[in-house]
């Protein structure tokens, strides 16, 4: 039996933007929650269509153009079960994805991860460099305060760090770009989810009161779309459908509001 966790929509009113010009390249950054997953839960196979996706469909329907790059991309068939495809794989699930825009999101990746993997990989350094995006949207550090098999639990001052390292290499990368930090989603373990508060509000405090990120990074709450008590998220980590959704508008709210008064670059 396959579950897929986004078949219906929530009804949301969308503003009909009046873009003329394309939005530009934007570059996404995360983990599972990012990238979506094809997996199992409770013995069912699912396929849990991401907040990306909600954002992509909104631009789209609003004239935006969006060119969104990476080095993960589509499904090559219905029945392809790769990890380097565009949903986290880990239980050999067919992805059915076909037609997903490329991304930088991994599975079960912390921003040091992330960092690591940008910084020191040179097929990703230069199709970055030679592909530069003029948004990007950085969202990860659960796993860092969670832990995974690999890395373990950091506290939220060590995460911050991780996450202020990740921003000054985006900033001195490609100045041009705006950043949208995402404030992190709740979690079902409570020690976790208490670590999670204090990150937020640490990560808040930093992009509002840092003069030198220049006016280019912006906080994206993702945390205040949620119900606190993660009951919208269907493992107590990754989103299901209707937060998927709002996951989706708020970005695409934040993007656009920006873009307002942002002159998009030409081709």
């Amino acid at each position: 039996m396959l579950r897929k966790l986004a078949t219906s929509v929530i009804p949301i009113a969308i503003c009909v933007a009046t873009a003329s010009a394309s939005i530009g390249k934007i570059l996404l950054i995360g983990d599972s929650i990012t990238a979506g997953q094809a997996t199992k839960y409770n013995g069912v196979s699912v396929i849990e269509i991401p907040w990306r996706l909600a954002l992509q469909k909104r631009l789209d329907q609003n004239g935006y153009s969006p060119t969104f790059i990476g080095l993960r991309k589509s499904a090559t068939s219905t029945s392809d079960t790769s990890t380097q495809r565009g949903l986290c794989n880990i239980s050999g699930v067919a992805q059915n994805m076909l037609g997903d825009m490329p991304h930088g999101a991994w599975c079960g990746i912390t921003t040091s991860g992330l960092l690591d993997y940008i910084v020191n990989n040179n097929l990703v350094r230069s199709k970055l460099v030679t592909t530069p995006p003029d948004i990007i949207i950085l969202a990860s550090g659960t796993n860092d305060l969670g832990g995974t098999l690999i890395s373990p639990a950091v506290t939220p001052s060590v995460a911050l760090k991780r996450m202020q390292d990740m921003i000054a290499f985006q900033r001195n990368t490609f100045p041009n770009a705006q950043i949208f930090v995402a404030t992190l989603l709740p979690r079902l373990d409570a020690g976790t989810n208490t670590k999670i508060n204090d990150y937020n509000m640490a990560l808040k405090s930093y992009v509002q009161q840092t003069p030198s990120l220049g006016g280019k990074v912006f906080i994206l709450d993702f945390n205040s779309v949620a119900n606190p008590d993660a009951s919208d998220l269907y493992d107590g980590i990754h989103p299901g459908s209707t937060l998927a959704e709002m996951l989706g508008m708020r970005a695409f709210t934040m993007i656009t509001k920006r873009q307002n008064t942002w002159i998009p670059p030409s081709d």
